[in-house]
């Protein structure tokens, strides 16, 4: 299981997910409802990303969770973009902390993962042509 690649990668996209919601938050604000549904999604995330790395027999399973944790991160800087807006127009006051780049870079690292999935995927495919 570690000897994979994908599952550093995979490691990397749930320690940033963990730092995202348990002890950086990503953004300040007066409205609870944003930071709820920040939490719930980078919570979501890092335990899909735990699910991929325990499911490294079954690759095709593997490449569907982080297909999920993609989804979510974006789905998550989309909640911030919105959230940013929102507040912006009811004049709150709320900013973006350095955190909110962790996301990011976890997506990063995930987009990283499943090319290594599918790197792997593709060695098992030839291996079992050859014999």
């Amino acid at each position: 299981m570690i000897q994979r690649i994908q599952t550093v990668w995979l490691l990397f996209v749930l320690g940033l997910a963990v730092a995202t919601f348990m002890i950086l938050p990503v953004v300040n604000t007066i409205d609870n409802i944003w930071s709820r549904l920040n939490w719930l999604l980078c919570f979501h995330a890092a335990i899909f990303s735990l699910i991929a790395i325990f499911r490294y027999k079954n690759r095709k399973r593997q490449l569907h969770w982080c297909y999920v944790v993609v989804g979510l991160l974006c789905a998550e800087y989309i909640q911030m973009g919105l959230s940013l807006w929102f507040v912006h127009q009811s004049f709150a006051m709320e900013y973006l902390r350095f955190t909110a780049v962790f996301p990011f870079i976890a997506l990063v690292f995930d987009s990283m993962a499943i090319r290594a999935i599918k790197k792997d995927d593709k060695l098992v495919r030839s291996l079992d042509r050859l014999r």
